[in-house]
């Protein structure tokens, strides 16, 4: 499947690729990570997947430096599952690999590829740590079998909402901005501004203090029309899903009425068990 394949995310997902699209952004991000001091940033060798390879998701960033392939993701919710998609992302990474550098797996000789390692950046509202392991092998069922831990792939993941790894923002800037803005976008909506207001507000004051000026300056129409369409399109589906949730709930409750009005209940007792109102149970 082709990269322009439809793939709805969240506008800070989206702003996140914007930010580290370019290669000096991703080495600053890789030495505040890392600790380390590169400089050339032509040494990153950006590889971040262009298909789309489950349930339409694409990977957020992906690059190879000093022999290590990292794999950067953004996650708005919590996710105990993203070692599985690291898994999925990391096997296509390596078949490109394997494809561009032309090396023999069906041969006797070893071949070596790059170490990996798979962060994932959370900007979720829900509260969690700075920093938290997540491990493919804790997805696995129980089992006596030798051997049950051989694939010991890990997430780590790394909060990255305004406030958090505080250490690392003031390593990387361009993180630390990001950090800002998604920061100021969400007071402004607390306050009661429609998201059009908030974002306009957000873009304008970030300008004047200097965060993420090149971005803003070279895109700002087209940015908060991103978030805007992209807020409205996570809204409209977070909506639809409580309302699928309420009719499945309902529904639920209409055949635990059933079965207790077939058992001789009262229609009072149903409607305490139930929380149906009278003229639904009278129905039934």
């Amino acid at each position: 499947m082709e990269k322009n394949s439809y793939v709805n995310r969240t506008y800070k997902d989206a702003l996140f690729k914007k930010v580290f699209k370019d290669k000096q952004a991703i080495l600053n991000l890789y030495n505040a990570i890392r600790k380390t001091h590169y400089t050339n940033a032509e040494a990153v060798h950006v590889n971040t997947i262009d298909r789309v390879v489950f349930l339409g998701m694409e990977n957020d960033v992906s690059f190879i430096i000093d022999d290590i392939l990292n794999i950067y993701e953004h996650q708005s919710t919590q996710n105990r599952n993203m070692p599985i998609r690291g898994l999925l992302y990391l096997a296509e990474l390596y078949k490109d690999y394997i494809r561009e550098n032309e090396l023999d797996i069906y041969g006797n000789q070893r071949i070596q590829l790059p170490k990996p390692i798979y962060l994932v950046f959370y900007n979720g509202t829900e509260e969690q740590p700075d920093y938290e392991e997540i491990y493919l092998k804790d997805a696995f069922r129980e089992t006596e079998l030798p051997y049950s831990d051989f694939l010991d792939f890990k997430a780590v993941m790394l909060n990255i909402n305004y406030g958090h790894n505080k250490e690392l923002m003031e390593r990387c800037r361009p993180l630390k901005e990001y950090a800002i803005f998604v920061d100021m976008i969400r007071k402004n909506l607390d306050r009661g501004m429609k998201i059009q207001q908030a974002a306009h507000k957000t873009v304008e004051k970030c300008l004047k203090k200097g965060i993420l000026k090149d971005i803003l300056l070279k895109e700002k129409g087209e940015i908060e029309d991103m978030i805007t369409i992209c807020y409205d399109e996570e809204l409209h589906k977070r909506r639809e899903a409580e309302y699928h949730e309420e009719v499945g709930e309902h529904r639920a409750n209409l055949k635990i009425a059933l079965w207790m009005k077939q058992k001789g209940m009262t229609k009072e007792e149903i409607k305490e068990a139930t929380e149906l109102e009278l003229d639904e149970i009278e129905k039934l």
